[in-house]
Formats: structure tokens, sequence, C-alpha cells
């Protein structure tokens, strides 16, 4: 396993007590990898997809616990692996509690000022979209964003 998968694996582990937290690493995986749609009977639904089999493990736990949901979940070839909040209610909770509105870009504000839940953030997107080499090997941290509004608050917060 390479030294990335290791740090994330380790990362899988740590989970946030307060739902404030969690919430913040729901929105991470959200902003990288979550969809709103509307299903054939106009209902909301919420998709996670990708391929890092321990996003898709992470994002299910923090689902069902803050939630108390379980998602649907769909495996597609090799490494496609797909989350569903299938009810409209279900759907309309976890946007609310994100503070994302329907076809609207997604929103920071969700983070908060708190340090706790600022590193959960950030844990959220490593999982999602971070790379890092070993440190003996030379130390380099990359977090791909597609995202200028998350890239912007990123560097906001690490300023503060």
């Amino acid at each position: 396993m390479s030294f990335a998968g290791k740090v994330k694996e380790e990362l899988l582990g740590q989970m946030g007590k307060a739902r404030h937290c969690q919430l913040a690493e729901l929105a991470a995986f959200f902003a990288v990898c979550g969809q709103i749609y509307m299903n054939e009977e106009g209902e909301c639904q919420v998709k996670f997809v990708t391929e890092n089999l321990t996003v898709a493990k992470k994002c299910y736990m923090l689902v069902k616990r803050v939630f108390h949901i379980v998602p649907d979940v769909s495996v597609s070839g090799h490494h496609q692996y797909s989350l569903f909040l299938l009810e409209d209610e279900d759907a309309r909770d976890f946007m609310k509690a994100i503070r994302v509105q329907e076809y609207s870009p997604f929103s920071v504000e969700c983070i908060g000022q708190k340090a706790c839940c600022n590193r959960a953030f950030l844990r959220g997107i490593f999982l999602t979209s971070g790379s890092v080499t070993d440190p003996n090997s030379g130390y380099h941290l990359d977090m791909l964003l597609g995202f200028w509004r998350l890239w912007v608050f990123l560097e906001l917060r690490q300023k503060r």
C-alpha cells in the first residue's frame, strides 16, 4: 500500500466526536463527490460517487451516525462506489444540515469558525482528493480542488 493510502486508512479511523465536526467532514465529501438530483417523481435525492473505497466507507459511517440513515450502496465496475440518499426527506435534511440549496453552488459557510470543524473539513477534502508523499523522500501534499470558492476558503483559513 502506498504512503498516501496508509495515511488515508489512518484518517478513516478518526471521527469527530461532535455533530458539527461530522457535518463538516460530510460537507467536504459532498463538495468533491456529491450530487443533488431529482428522480422521476420530482423528489430530491443525494448521491456520492467515488473511486476510493476509504471515502465510501467513511461517508457511509458518517451519514449513518449523523442522520441515522442507512444509505443505499452501489458498486459499478472495478472501483466505482455510489452512496444514495433516496428518500426526499432524508436528502432535504442532509442538504439543510450542510447548508446547500437545490441547484445552487456549494457553500462553505457550513464549516463554521471552530478549529475542530476546520480539521474535519480538511480531513474530508484530503480523503476525497488528496495525496501525500512519504516524508523520507521529500514531503509533498496535494489536494486537487475543482471548486474556486473552496480553494479561496482554504487559503483564507490558512492565513488565520
